[in-house]
């Protein structure tokens, strides 16, 4: 069993998000001495956003560029919602 366990929910419903958002945030702190618990939250796609850093990788030859490229796609508010390295790189 691995130590930790990375979800992403797409909520297309928030009302009916909320009981499950609720039971997120009571399992959410610090984990000493609990079985587990929730220890990171986003409000983003954070594998979405990692997807974007691995394509600039392999995409962007230029390293000034790429270092620029990824500090863009680590500040980007909304990363769940880009939908290709092209519309990043415009935004």
């Amino acid at each position: 069993m691995p130590k930790h366990l990375t979800v992403v929910y797409t909520i297309n419903d928030p009302e009916a998000f909320e009981p499950t958002r609720r039971k997120i945030f009571e399992d959410f702190g610090d984990s000493d001495g609990k079985a587990f618990a929730a220890t990171a939250v986003s409000l983003d796609h954070e594998m979405q956003r990692v997807h974007w850093m691995e394509q600039a990788a392999v995409t962007i030859e230029d390293h000034y560029a790429l270092h620029e490229m990824i500090d863009h796609i680590a500040g980007h508010p909304d990363i769940g919602n880009v939908s290709n390295l092209k519309e990043l790189q415009r935004s």
